[in-house]
């Protein structure tokens, strides 16, 4: 009997010794000021745990704000240690006086809405080499961005990924990007050119609808254009299409009003009767019916006409004052 007793005793030993030289995780806690949240104990791993930035519980992220790549949950020199893998859906969302964000070189997904309605958030670091591979939709949707660049790694960006970003003048795409989702850079209008990488195979529709584009070549894997994918696009003027090019859907140019030159346009592409709605120094085949509304008008009041609806249209939707 004094034998078990003596057995027993060493197992709780055993069992309670390694809980001294380790201090309690909590699932969110504040560190330097940035709020997480625990995805992966410290304890369950070789190493460290992993952990994302998370919505803080009272207030906003303000001014800039630095985002390191390991972190502990206090001083103690017991405390889990965690590398930062994740921004949370919405974690900055609508933070109004947040500046700049520097993402660490750990950062692996971005949630939903992460970014979204930050206005004078102008700028987001993201350095070479981070296994960025995940967006969520609308992550920066309504923010004051005014310049992006992606790392290579990343496949897609979904919808709504900069919707509304009016203040967006160069977005930078990695060479690995193959889908743009519907209305990705819907309202970009201060985006006046793009560099589509070779990989990329499909644009969604209504993708740049809206967008401040003068020129757009696209790349030989995309061969149809949804609808809308381009329309409104004032100021678009010339488009280069892949030469693979098989389908122009409807809408898909509609309204861009100054549009007079189109590369690799060939009579086998299927275009559909509203493509180019709108677009009135195109030939007359690509603008539609016969019976449209301009027939019966000679050339110079149709340009004229379509001028004056298309700078209506633009003060419309793009809010200006002109």
């Amino acid at each position: 009997m004094k034998k078990s007793i003596t057995i027993l005793a060493c197992l709780i030993t055993i069992t309670i010794m390694p809980l001294q030289n380790h201090v309690n995780a909590q699932s969110v806690f504040d560190y330097n000021g940035i709020t997480y949240r625990i995805i992966k104990d410290a304890d369950e791993s070789s190493t460290f745990g992993t952990a994302a930035v998370t919505a803080k519980s009272e207030g906003f992220y303000e001014g800039v704000v630095t985002i390191p790549s390991g972190i502990k949950q206090s001083k103690d020199k017991y405390a889990d240690a965690y590398k930062v893998v994740a921004i949370d859906d919405f974690a900055f969302k609508g933070s109004p006086t947040l500046t700049k964000v520097v993402l660490p070189m750990t950062i692996e997904s971005i949630g939903a809405g992460a970014f979204e309605a930050c206005g004078k958030l102008t700028q987001i670091e993201i350095p070479d080499g981070t296994p960025l591979t995940h967006l969520g939709e609308s992550v920066f949707a309504y923010s004051g961005l005014k310049s992006i660049r992606f790392p290579e790694g990343l496949t897609e960006l979904p919808r709504f990924t900069f919707r509304e970003c009016r203040n967006l003048e160069k977005a930078i795409l990695p060479n690995s990007l193959v889908k743009i989702g519907i209305s990705a850079f819907i309202f970009c209008t201060s985006l006046k050119s793009i560099e589509l990488p070779k990989k990329l195979r499909e644009i969604d529709g209504s993708a740049f609808s809206y967008c401040g584009l003068q020129r757009i070549a696209l790349p030989d894997r995309v061969v149809s254009i949804g609808i809308s994918t381009f329309g409104m696009c004032f100021d678009l003027e010339e488009v280069t299409l892949s030469p693979y090019t098989t389908t122009i859907q409807g809408g898909a140019f509609n309204w861009c009003c100054h549009l007079s030159k189109i590369n690799n346009l060939k009579s086998s592409i299927i275009i559909d009767q509203n493509a180019f709605n709108g677009c009135v120094y195109l030939p007359e085949y690509l603008k539609g019916k016969p019976e449209r509304e301009w027939q019966n008008k000679d050339e110079k009041k149709y340009k004229e006409e379509g001028e004056k609806s298309c700078l209506e249209s633009k003060k419309s939707v793009w809010k200006l004052e002109m």
